[in-house]
């Protein structure tokens, strides 16, 4: 299937390329006949009707292939339709293979709203939630190791290894911190007006993520605030730093928290989003005496 598609893509590539030489061919299609013809209404209509015909059948092909090729990879695309992949919805947008643990997977969700509620006051965001109980279903929606992601507000996916209530809460403080940074609109939230490292970190303290202890020194935590966006984040967490890069961000979210305390962040989300107000001029006083400690 795989071939094929990519087959088709490629000779869809190739008819765009074309494009330049049909127009030259459609505009001089008349060259040898008589000038009269050309200016004529005949002559307009003939050329206008192959153009149309020439155009709706290159935008039929790009589709046809676009969408062989999208229902053939895996991706957060196919999470439109869930049911589509056999998952059954246990509660309102949230949706698993496994049938037989509905009881549980919806307790783990639930306890997981309840905490990002208790810090934030309300939860704002409802994303889609695909929460997979086995490696079948986790390769519909990626290719990747990483057992729970976060697209913006709008959606979750956990793997068979995240699929506990600490990644729930992980991945819905995200969605939370997004949705409130959607009043800012894309090109800030992508710019990191709260940057990655107070997410990730905030992320980590929320769902009591026992695998970190907040314990970076302060070279690491010099390093973690080299990562403002979530581009410089894929930049420079590898598959073999990322748990450094992880404690580093909790250690900074835990010393703002000794500095400030969580109604403290709370508040700086709310300063950031609701009032314009620059993240990293809100904590400099902070963090200077967490970076010279």
């Amino acid at each position: 299937m795989n071939r094929i598609t990519t087959y088709i893509f490629i000779r869809c590539v190739s008819m765009i390329g074309l494009w330049p030489r049909l127009i030259v061919v459609m505009f001089n299609y008349d060259h040898r006949r008589s000038k009269t013809f050309k200016n004529s209404a005949i002559g307009v209509k003939l050329i206008t009707n192959r153009f149309w015909k020439i155009l709706l059948s290159t935008f039929a092909i790009i589709f046809v292939s676009g969408t062989a090729y999208a229902l053939a990879v895996p991706g957060p695309h196919k999470a439109l339709c869930p049911a589509c992949y056999g998952l059954t919805e246990i509660a309102p947008n949230v949706f698993t293979d496994d049938a037989n643990r509905v009881h549980e997977i919806s307790a783990m969700v639930e306890r997981s709203r309840n905490t990002t509620q208790r810090f934030f006051g309300r939860n704002l965001s409802s994303p889609r939630m695909i929460l997979c109980a086995t490696d079948e279903c986790n390769s519909i929606f990626t290719d990747s190791i990483i057992r729970g992601v976060a697209y913006g507000s709008r959606l979750i996916r956990v793997s068979p290894e995240g699929l506990n209530e600490t990644i729930i809460t992980h991945e819905l403080t995200h969605t939370e911190v997004f949705k409130r940074q959607e009043r800012l609109g894309v090109f800030a939230t992508l710019g990191g007006a709260i940057p990655a490292w107070f997410n990730e970190g905030l992320a980590v303290h929320l769902s009591k993520d026992d695998r970190f202890k907040g314990n970076a020194d302060q070279e690491n935590m010099i390093w973690a605030l080299e990562f403002k966006t979530y581009g410089d984040w894929s930049d420079r967490v590898t598959r073999d730093n990322w748990p450094d890069a992880y404690d580093s961000s909790f250690a900074l979210v835990k010393h703002l928290i000794a500095e400030i305390g969580e109604e403290g962040l709370r508040q700086l989300i709310e300063d950031v989003t609701l009032s314009d107000v620059d993240f990293y001029e809100a904590i400099a006083p902070h963090l200077k005496k967490i970076i010279s400690s």
